[in-house]
């Protein structure tokens, strides 16, 4: 099976499963890496997320919670990641918060690898 059959298969069950809801990011073990504070709209950061992602193979789904994006997914170290962007409140330009969840333990490097793929940080 690949790699990226193998982590669509591993979101899916994880959505099945509830774990994109509350209940998975308010789960006392899981570890919280930022918020970054980044311009752009919610949909344009997700979208440089999710292709800088594709392109080092690790694959993420995405999600909506009301007005927050979640992407979901699975690190290339089988830990299992959810990246929320929230839309900030900002008078000249579009801005958005990312951080991460993580079910159990962080990967510091995976979340340089998000923080990379981010436009300039505003704060």
């Amino acid at each position: 099976m690949s790699r990226l059959v193998w982590i669509v298969g591993v979101a899916a069950a994880l959505m099945a499963a509830g774990c994109l809801t509350g209940s998975f990011l308010g789960r006392s073990q899981g570890v919280v890496s930022g918020p970054r504070v980044v311009a752009g709209s919610v949909n344009a950061v997700s979208q440089a997320i999710q292709q800088g992602l594709c392109e080092v193979g690790i694959a993420a789904v995405e999600k909506r919670d009301h007005e927050d994006v979640l992407l979901v997914g699975v690190t290339g170290t089988g830990k299992v990641f959810c990246v929320r962007l929230r839309a900030q409140k900002a008078q000249e330009s579009a801005r958005t918060a990312v951080s991460i969840q993580w079910d159990r333990e962080a990967d510091e490097t995976f979340w340089r690898t998000v923080v990379e793929l981010l436009p300039a940080a505003t704060s």
